[in-house]
C-alpha cells in the first residue's frame, strides 16, 4: 500500500454495513475489495470511535483499515450472553455513542485483561458479573430474559477479528480484589437519596456542601434510564448534559478531583440533551430532509455560530433521529435564530431565539415584557445572556460600546450599553444568495448619523450578548 492514498482519523459515524463511514468531518464507503477481505478475516473490522489508517482506491473507497493499536476508548458495558450452538461463546453487549443503542461483540476465546496476563473468556465475564456496582437496578432487569445477565459498569476495550468476526480482544474494568485501571469512586457520607448536586459553576459535584468531583472537558457522561433494558434510550454526553441540579451519579477514575467516567442514573427514560443559558446561539443558513446512517428521515441544518468567522463549507449535522424536532424545525428556516444542543455530532435539541422577524421567548423571557429584550441569568451572573432588537442609534467613535438600540426611533432603551470588544463578528443574511455574509462595524449605520436626512437607512439588527460580551451583531436591515 505504499502509493495508495491513505487518511488517517477517527470513525465518527457510520451504518452496520459499512455503507456509511463518517471519518473526522469526510464521508466514505468501503470498496467491494474491503468486504471480501473483512469475510475472509484478512483485514479488521472497524467500528464507531477506533481511529487508524484508512487506505483508499481510485474512486476513494476504503479498501484496507490498519487500527492505531493504542485506542482504547471507554464504553459502557450494560449486559451480556452466551450464544447457542456447538461453538457457544461469551458475547458483551456495549454502548458507545449515538442513539442506535448498544451493540454486541463476542469475546475472544483469551481476553488479555486489565493489562496483565490473557483470562478465558468466561472468566471475564464472571469477572464483570462480580464486581458490577448497579445490583439492585441490574438484577431488576435480569428477570426480563434468562439468557442475558446486566452489568453496566464502565470498561476500556479493544478489538479485533477472528474468523472474519469482529471479537473483544483486551478489556480493563474494575477489579474486586485490587486498584483497576477503572476505578469506582466513592461517595462519602451521602445520605440525600443517592444524590449529589451539581454546579455548573466549576462543574463540581457536592454532597451537602463538600466537593466530591467535578468534571472536565474531556470528562464522559453516560446517561442511563430508569429501564436500563431500554437500550435504545441510553446517550453519551458531555459535562454539558448537567444543570445546576441533583442527579444521581457514579464516578470512575477520579484523578486529582476530576472523573473521566460519570454514569448518571435518570429517574425516567428520559435522556435527552437540554438547552440551558449558556448553550451556543446559531445561525441558521439551511434546512433540508436528508437520511442519516440508519437510513432515518431526519433533517440537515447548515448553521453558523454566532460569535465564529464563516467556515468554508459552512458548518452542517444531521438531526438526532431519536430527538423528536420535526415541530420546532417546521418554525424555523432561512435567517433565523437560535440555540442548539448536540449529542456527540447530531443536534439533540433546538430552541428558537429569532425567528421570522421576531424574538421568541423559548430560551429566556422578555425582560419587563419587552419583546426586544431577552435576558436571563447563569451561574448567579445577572444579564449573563441577552438578546437585543431593533434599530441603531448610534455608533460610540471609539468602537468600545454597543450600538444604542432604540425601540420607536426617537427613544433609545433605558439599560446600559455593551463593550465591543474587536473580536464581535458581523452578519447579514443574502436572501439572493441564500447564504450569510460576514460586514465590518462600519456596515452598520445609526440613525442619529441619518434622522435629519434618509432615518431609513439606520441598520436594524439582533445584537447577541453572552456573559456580558457582545459575540455577534446581525444586520436584518
Amino acid at each position: 500500500f505504499s502509493t495508495a492514498v491513505v487518511t488517517k482519523g477517527e470513525v465518527k459515524e457510520m451504518a452496520s454495513d459499512y455503507s456509511y463511514i463518517k471519518i473526522g468531518s469526510e464521508e466514505y464507503e468501503v470498496a467491494p475489495y474491503f468486504e471480501l477481505l473483512l469475510e475472509a478475516g484478512k483485514v479488521e473490522a472497524f467500528s464507531t470511535n477506533d481511529v487508524g489508517k484508512f487506505y483508499l482506491d481510485r474512486l476513494g473507497r476504503i479498501v484496507y483499515f490498519e487500527k492505531t493499536e493504542s485506542t482504547n476508548p471507554y464504553a459502557l458495558a450494560v449486559r451480556y450472553r452466551k450464544t447457542t450452538g456447538m461453538d457457544a461463546k461469551y458475547a458483551l453487549d456495549i454502548y458507545v455513542s449515538g442513539s442506535s443503542g448498544t451493540t454486541m461483540y463476542p469475546l475472544k476465546d483469551k481476553v488479555k485483561f486489565n493489562n496483565g496476563s490473557s483470562l478465558d473468556a468466561e472468566d471475564v465475564i464472571k469477572h464483570l458479573k462480580a464486581n458490577r456496582q448497579a445490583e439492585d437496578r441490574c438484577a431488576e432487569a435480569d428477570d426480563i430474559d434468562p439468557n442475558i445477565t446486566y452489568i453496566l459498569q464502565p470498561i476500556k476495550y479493544q478489538t479485533s477479528v477472528s474468523d472474519g468476526k469482529t471479537v473483544i480482544s483486551a478489556i480493563e474494568c474494575i477489579d474486586g480484589s485490587k486498584d483497576g485501571v477503572i476505578i469506582p469512586f466513592a461517595v462519602t457520607d451521602n445520605d440525600n437519596d443517592g444524590k449529589l448536586e451539581f454546579n455548573k459553576s466549576g462543574y463540581t459535584f457536592k454532597d451537602d456542601g463538600v466537593s466530591q468531583f467535578s468534571l472536565e472537558n474531556a470528562s464522559i457522561v453516560y446517561a442511563i434510564p430508569k429501564d436500563i433494558s431500554e437500550v435504545a434510550a441510553y446517550k453519551k454526553s458531555s459535562r454539558g448534559y448537567f444543570g445546576n441540579s441533583e442527579y444521581n451519579v457514579a464516578a470512575y477514575d477520579v484523578e486529582k478531583g476530576a472523573a473521566k467516567v460519570v454514569l448518571c442514573y435518570t429517574e425516567s427514560n428520559d435522556t435527552e440533551v437540554h438547552i440551558y443559558t449558556n448553550t451556543p446561539v446559531y445561525l441558521i443558513e439551511s434546512i433540508n430532509p436528508a437520511k442519516d446512517e440508519n437510513g432515518n428521515d431526519v433533517y440537515n441544518v447548515v448553521y453558523c455560530k454566532a460569535g465564529e468567522e464563516l467556515a468554508e463549507p459552512r458548518s452542517s449535522a444531521l438531526t438526532d433521529a431519536d430527538a423528536n424536532l420535526d415541530a420546532v424545525i417546521g418554525k424555523i428556516g432561512e435567517g433565523d435564530v437560535v440555540k442548539m444542543a448536540f449529542d456527540g455530532k447530531k443536534i439533540a435539541a433546538i430552541k428558537t431565539v429569532y425567528v421570522d422577524g421576531a424574538l421568541t421567548e423559548e430560551t429566556a423571557k422578555f425582560k419587563n415584557g419587552n419583546k426586544n429584550y431577552i435576558n436571563a441569568t447563569y451561574d448567579s451572573i445577572d444579564r449573563y445572556y441577552e438578546v437585543i432588537t431593533g434599530t441603531v442609534y448610534t455608533i460610540d467613535s471609539d468602537l468600545k460600546m454597543i450600538p444604542e438600540v432604540i425601540n420607536e426611533k426617537v427613544e433609545s432603551f433605558a439599560w446600559e450599553s455593551f463593550n465591543l470588544s474587536s473580536s464581535v463578528k458581523y452578519y447579514k443574511y443574502n436572501a439572493k444568495a441564500d447564504a450569510y455574509e460576514m460586514l465590518s462595524v462600519g456596515a452598520v449605520a445609526g440613525y442619529a448619523d441619518y434622522e435629519d436626512t434618509a432615518p431609513e437607512q439606520a441598520s436594524e439588527v439582533v445584537a447577541i450578548v453572552m456573559n456580558k460580551e457582545v459575540v455577534a451583531v446581525y444586520v436584518i436591515g
